[in-house]
This record gives structure tokens, sequence and C-alpha cells, in this order.
């Protein structure tokens, strides 16, 4: 990838719940549940590496993360 694409130097982490960027407005719904946030499992989890700069990996998993990171690295970007 080169540094003008979207996805530069973007690594995938892992999956997670995340909140759904899609707003649906349902006018028959009551109040509470149109502000309630619709969550989505199994979500590519990312972190923009161009952005942060630096990135700190701690925990059991770390050695297995760093490889796998340094490896997106090399055959993605």
């Amino acid at each position: 990838r080169r540094r003008t694409d979207p996805d530069h130097l973007l690594l995938r982490f892992g999956t997670g719940a995340l909140p759904s960027t899609v707003v649906l407005d349902d006018p028959a719904a009551d109040e509470h549940e149109r502000a309630t946030p619709h969550l989505l499992t199994d979500v590519p989890v990312t972190l923009p590496l161009a952005a942060l700069g630096v990135l700190g990996i701690a925990g059991p998993d770390a050695r297995a993360l760093a490889r796998w990171s340094v490896a997106q690295l090399a055959t993605l970007h």
C-alpha cells in the first residue's frame, strides 16, 4: 500500500464488539430505544499506526501479537 491509500499502516489486531456507525431512525420506537447504539460483534479491530506513531504491546500474548503486527507490515505495507 502507498502512503496515499486510506488504509496505509492500518493494522488489524483482532475482533471485538463495536458500536454501529449506521443510525436507524424508527419513529415507532420509544425514545430510549432510538438512542441505544447497536453493537456489532466480531468486527475487525484496527489501529492506524501512521497516526499513532508509537505502539506498545503488553500482556501474555505480546510476542505473538508483535510477530503478527510485523508480518502485516512486511506483507501488506
